[in-house]
């Protein structure tokens, strides 16, 4: 079996998918927090039905977040351990 990696190039990924997924976890949090303020002001059957639809979308965000982490953290693994065969350190 063969691979090959470009670890300046896996580090920059990690990097910003690391960040971006940092500012959506933000994000969902504020417009979580700022949807639930809004019941006082939309008193409705439609903000029921969306709220079901929110509260699904804020739940499979999550879901990918918490995936996306995992993944992260997998790829750091696999370049430090490229790191290591490259230095001779396996």
């Amino acid at each position: 079996m063969r691979a090959i990696i470009d670890l300046d190039e896996l580090r920059s990924f990690i990097n910003s998918f690391g960040n971006i997924c940092g500012q959506m976890r933000e994000r969902k949090q504020h417009i979580h927090h700022e949807f639930r303020d809004l019941h006082d002001a939309w008193r409705d059957d439609n903000y029921e039905s969306f709220s079901r639809v929110f509260e699904e979308t804020v739940a499979e965000i999550e879901q990918f977040l918490r995936v996306s982490e995992m993944y992260a953290e997998y790829l750091q693994k696999k370049g430090q351990k490229v790191e290591q065969y490259l230095q001779g350190r396996y």
